[in-house]
């Protein structure tokens, strides 16, 4: 089909079918190279050999879209306005080769062939080509971070501080490690606070955050831009002060812990009470469980308790006057005063009997319970000498390669009872001299993605609600619960010392019947105020 359109001079362009799908293809090659030229170019200075590459294709394209643009300006023209020097019937000559040429089997070959491979750099352009995600620049200098975090290679904490040193370079990080038992961290902890010694960020145990707020150790978080969302509401609560209530984040959670209720489940089945673990109920399951054929001679006790005279044994008395119905420290973290002395009502005073009656049954509670902390109960569970044990979920990884050594079936829940809320925190120190790097690496431990790593490599309780719903571990919403539910320790300057003399009280206590002496509140109240 022809088209002949009135011209000047009495003249005529004459438009066939194939110079109209001739001009249409130009028109799709042009946009289609301004396109992928414009994106392959829109880089800064270029830092690498594949980012020269990228531009100079990108180039390459933009100049031969160029070409394309100059062709489809002179067609049009010309149709419109045939010039009398024969410039016309040259640029319709030359769409005519190129339909022609486009025309032959081979040549369309040729086409589809760079069409595909067109196609194929537009889609690998962005993960070939792109440059790496852009990494703020902070004042460079070392970061030092105190912490008892375990200096084994395959630790998923020692994992993400190396791929931050990796991505940082001049802000790595070293870990300035403590040991021992919480009390004896929390004493290294505060030297190097008071000291000379330069810290740039601690991982501190949530009980101390009041402690480190108060005495100026630790300063808070811009909160600039920095999304919290995602993070679990009590246990962001924990980064925040407790104590007086001022505004603003202190910290960043980055595990956080709620107590679970191990049990063999080859043996007995879950606990729904308090009495299932560390009661008749107990014992009767004893009984029955070392009748059972999977059962081991080393079946010694129901329950792997731990009563050591530390930090575990403030976690497990609480527990017991919750589970009782008990008000000695609230659910906001407070402790309950009658007066001048801490109110231990009836019901908190019946959770301690009931835990000291159990400490004196030894088909109840282990014989060595009283100096049984979570490591020594671990061991003791996994070698079949308990039915229950309570400890924190990263227990759970440590029992699973214990049970492919063939050693115990087990299973996990929830405790009968409210659960103290654990976990660590990362707080920048008050005399860092980077805090935007020291918030920086914060921010990348406690990322959602740092977040599921390490529950998915380390079995560390998340604080981000993505960890928890992108997770694979079966117990993941049990756990999430059980934190959800659990309840803080209180929010005191001075806690170490309120829960050393606690432990005094709950010492001679589980030695008298569960009875507290008469001026034990008294005396806890004043490491209260």
């Amino acid at each position: 089909m022809q088209y002949r359109g009135d011209l000047d001079a009495g003249e005529a362009v004459i438009v066939t079918r194939s110079r109209v799908i001739g001009l249409t293809a130009i028109t799709i090659v042009l946009i289609a190279c301004t396109m992928l030229g414009s994106v392959l170019v829109n880089v800064e200075w270029p830092d690498g050999p594949l980012t020269w590459l990228r531009v100079a294709l990108g180039a390459v394209l933009l100049t031969f879209s160029l070409l394309c643009t100059e062709l489809l300006i002179r067609v049009v023209r010309d149709s419109r306005r045939p010039s009398r020097d024969g410039r016309t019937q040259k640029t319709l000559e030359l769409l005519d080769r190129f339909i022609a040429a486009m025309a032959r089997p081979r040549r369309v070959a040729a086409v589809l062939v760079l069409a595909v491979v067109w196609l194929v750099v537009a889609y690998l352009a962005p993960p070939v080509f792109s440059t790496p995600r852009a990494v703020p620049e902070f004042e460079p200098g070392e970061l030092v971070m105190m912490s008892a975090i375990d200096e084994s290679p395959s630790d998923p904490r020692q994992v993400l501080i190396r791929q931050w040193n990796y991505e940082h370079p001049r802000n790595r990080v070293t870990v300035r490690p403590v040991s021992g038992e919480p009390d004896v961290q929390h004493g290294d902890m505060v030297d190097a606070a008071n000291g000379d010694e330069q810290i740039d960020v601690y991982l501190l145990d949530v009980v101390w955050m009041t402690e480190f707020i108060e005495n100026g150790y630790i300063r808070p978080l811009d909160e600039t831009g920095l999304k919290t969302d995602d993070f679990i509401d009590n246990v962001l609560d924990l980064s925040k002060d407790g104590y007086r209530g001022r505004e603003g984040l202190w910290a960043l959670p980055l595990n956080t812990d709620a107590g679970l209720i191990f049990y063999r489940d080859d043996l007995t089945s879950a606990p729904i009470s308090w009495d299932d673990v560390l009661g008749g109920s107990a014992r009767t399951a004893l009984a029955a469980a070392r009748q059972e054929p999977g059962a081991s001679p080393g079946l010694v006790a129901a329950n792997a308790a731990q009563l050591e005279n530390e930090e575990v044994l403030t976690v497990t008395a609480l527990e017991a006057m919750w589970a009782a119905g008990g008000e000695v420290v609230n659910t906001d973290g407070q402790p309950v005063f009658n007066h001048r002395e801490i109110a231990f009502d009836d019901n908190a005073r019946l959770g301690l009997e009931k835990l000291a009656t159990a400490y004196h049954d030894r088909s109840i509670t282990h014989s060595e319970s009283g100096e049984m902390d979570e490591g020594k109960a671990a061991n003791a569970f996994k070698d079949g000498q308990t039915l229950y044990m309570r400890n924190w979920p990263v227990m759970y990884d440590n029992l699973t390669s214990a049970t492919d050594k063939g050693t115990v079936s087990f299973g996990v829940a929830r405790l009968p009872g409210h659960s103290v809320l654990g976990g660590q925190n990362l707080s920048i120190s008050s005399r860092t001299k980077n805090a935007p790097a020291a918030q920086a690496f914060i921010e990348f431990l406690t990322s959602p993605a740092s977040e599921l790593l390490l529950f998915e490599a380390g079995g560390f309780a998340p604080t981000r609600n993505s960890a928890y719903d992108d997770s694979t571990r079966p117990y993941k919403d049990m756990l999430r619960g059980a934190v959800v539910d659990a309840r803080p320790r209180p929010f005191l300057p001075n806690y170490t010392e309120f829960s050393k003399e606690l432990r005094k009280g709950l010492i001679r206590a589980l030695n008298n019947g569960g009875v507290l002496e008469e001026d034990f509140p008294k005396e806890l109240a004043k490491k209260a105020r």
